[in-house]
């Protein structure tokens, strides 16, 4: 009876722990912890690469089959939905884009016509330093333009 009333809180507190970390398994296979409720590290949107050919491959407007009709897409400063939300984009916004991650599509944007310059050649892969913004977005409401 004495080992099962330490048993039960200890088995508690070692569940309550667990749930507040999340386990990562880093490439030199040791196991780090972070918490659960850590946020998702921002990832700049790379362009270029090719000395010869656009910096960002195709273009593409927000709203797909008029999804998002009323709504707005929420712009993330990584490609995961619990990264930090930086932008709002309405339907109809022409997007550069430049990365693809799973679902989730990196985008070069201006809300104020601006030549973001994704559209002429960019030889080294770099992350986007244009004047125009940049982020993640869920590529399931684009529609392709272009490229």
């Amino acid at each position: 009876m004495i080992r099962t009333a330490f048993a039960v809180p200890a088995l508690a507190l070692a569940l309550a722990a667990c749930s507040q970390e999340a386990e990562e398994v880093q490439a030199d296979g040791e196991v780090a912890t972070a918490p659960a409720d850590a946020t998702v590290a921002a990832r700049p949107v790379m362009y270029g690469g090719e000395a010869n050919m656009d910096a960002c491959g195709s273009a593409g407007t927000v709203g797909a089959l008029d999804t998002l009709e009323g709504q707005v897409l929420t712009v993330h400063s990584a490609p995961d939905a619990t990264a930090e939300e930086t932008d709002l984009l309405q339907p109809g916004q022409l997007v550069s884009i430049c990365e693809n991650e799973g679902d989730w599509v990196g985008v070069v944007y201006s809300k104020n016509a601006a030549d973001c310059g994704t559209g002429t050649p960019v030889a080294d892969r770099r992350a986007y330093d244009g004047q125009c913004q940049s982020g993640w977005i869920d590529g399931s409401y684009l529609t392709n333009q272009a490229g």
